[in-house]
């Protein structure tokens, strides 16, 4: 849309009455593929049925990311299964009209819920679009990270109320309150770990110590120590503490940690409920989701953890959701089981095995999510953070987790020096050739998905192509193994 127009548009809304905050929102909609043709550009004023229908939808846009597929922008409608319904715009003329849409969540990565508002971040820079601009904002201090079953949850405050634990979460969510022994530990200093060796082997230490009583360690500088007894309260000031049959009341600026000792679990606990995802807010909260569905006001979303706790998020806290746990790991992640890497030119240089030079090894050795000249990987136009790049000859095999059944990739040479480089690629599964061909840097990038059920191990080899070993950087972007 031109400039003018957009001007208009929002000339339109004001003449209307409509905040332009909302606006914008508007605008967003109105901005997908044939939505926006139903309203007459010439019009002085927004069609009031339109206006009454944006205004009364509450919907939730997500960057949908398949596995092997372009990524698509959605409209959340919740979970059936183990598939994702959503709307797609594309050319529905109408919101209301959009076609219900299902994918099956083993064809997902991930579904990030930041997606930016076009409107908002093409407005030109004039004075009356400079206070929609935020100052920066100051670091918050660190909250408190509290254990529950596999989720780790960041809490505003945490408090007993009718001998339930009350959790406000930082992100603004909230959770139904807690029975005694659903908290494994509280930790409220984390932000002190990682600075200092002495207190992270004490930490490191505390938390492989077993035990039959509650533990409160408390930060005396830069030390730990620990007491054992029971925890009987805690307020938003202070945690009351017994120990030896004595009462202690203990300022929670004092407190490193609270481990909670086990105690016997229902059936409910003992048998936790299947992974649909791992779910991030802005926090840094990750909950392991078992359901997760829109609230019939959709104004929240109403989350089942793994574990059996409920909690309701606001939409705008959230970051991302993750599919892949369980399902999927790149293969970056793997410690190789071998690599070997012979040069083109052995006079002057020997190989890996007899007395190449340190740098030369080390420039030459295989690069993990990262590109030979970048900080990440660049194949066809994009950029991947994760995957490996490889130089010829260099053979690297993997030993292979049990369970996973294709191996999926984009293969190519990598931007950066194409259209040069020509190398031969031959990836096995044990002794079976799954993908043996020519690699240039003339060629489009390929996506490869390979099968390698009931295999042991993976060989990827890139040898010499008919350009020696000039820009041979073969790149294995995002490369995975899948279940």
């Amino acid at each position: 849309m031109t400039y003018g127009k957009k001007m208009g548009f929002l000339i339109n809304c004001a003449q209307n009455g409509i905040s332009r905050r909302t606006a914008f929102k508007i605008f967003a909609l109105l901005s997908t593929p044939g939505i926006f043709n139903r309203l007459n550009a010439e019009e002085t004023t927004i069609s009031s049925i339109m206006q009454q229908e944006l205004l009364s939808q509450k919907n939730l846009c997500v960057n949908i990311i398949p596995i092997d597929a372009e990524p698509f922008t959605g409209i959340f409608l919740g979970f059936e299964g183990e598939e994702l319904k959503f709307r797609k715009p594309d050319s529905a003329p109408s919101l209301s009209e959009m076609p219900e849409n299902k994918i099956s969540i083993r064809k997902l990565r991930s579904i990030d819920f930041q997606v930016k508002d076009p409107a908002i971040e093409n407005t030109p820079n004039d004075s009356h679009s400079e206070n929609l601009v935020e100052s920066p904002k100051k670091k918050e201090p660190s909250h408190p990270r509290i254990m529950i079953g596999e989720s780790v949850f960041r809490a505003q405050s945490i408090f007993q109320k009718e001998g339930k634990y009350v959790i406000e979460l930082s992100s603004g969510g909230t959770m139904e309150p807690l029975l005694p022994g659903k908290i494994q530990e509280i930790l409220f200093q984390d932000e002190k770990l990682g600075q200092n060796h002495d207190l992270d082997a004490d930490w490191n230490e505390i938390q492989k110590m077993e035990m039959s009583n509650d533990l409160l360690v408390i930060l005396r500088n830069e030390k730990l120590s620990y007491y054992y007894g029971t925890i009987l309260e805690i307020t938003p000031k202070s945690v009351r503490f017994e120990q030896d049959g004595e009462s202690l009341n203990v300022k929670l600026k004092h407190i490193f940690a609270l481990r909670f000792a086990s105690q016997e679990k229902s059936a409910d606990q003992n048998s936790p409920k299947p992974l649909l995802g791992i779910l991030t807010d802005t926090a840094g909260s990750q909950i392991y989701a078992a359901q997760i569905e829109p609230d019939s006001d959709r104004e929240s979303l109403s989350v089942l953890t793994t574990g059996g706790e409920r909690v309701n998020i606001m939409p705008s806290s959230l970051k991302n959701l993750d599919f892949t746990e369980g399902r999927m790991i790149f293969l970056s992640s793997l410690k190789p089981e071998s690599i070997d890497w012979t040069p083109f030119f052995q006079t002057g240089l020997a190989t890996q095995n007899t007395s190449c030079s340190n740098l030369t090894r080390e420039f030459y050795a295989p690069k993990f999510n990262r590109g030979f000249t970048n900080s990440q990987i660049h194949l066809g136009g994009k950029k991947f953070s994760n995957g490996l790049e490889l130089c010829s000859r260099t053979i690297i095999q993997f030993r292979l987790p049990a369970q996973f059944k294709k191996f999926q990739t984009t293969l190519g040479i990598d931007d950066s020096v194409r259209p040069g480089g020509n190398a031969e690629v031959k990836i096995l599964a044990d002794e079976k050739v799954l993908f043996d061909e020519i690699v240039s840097g003339k060629d489009i990038p390929k996506v490869l998905s390979l099968d390698i059920a009931n295999a042991r191990r993976l060989t990827i080899r890139v040898d010499f192509g008919k350009d020696g070993s000039l820009s041979d950087y073969v790149a294995f972007a995002d490369a995975q193994l899948l279940k």
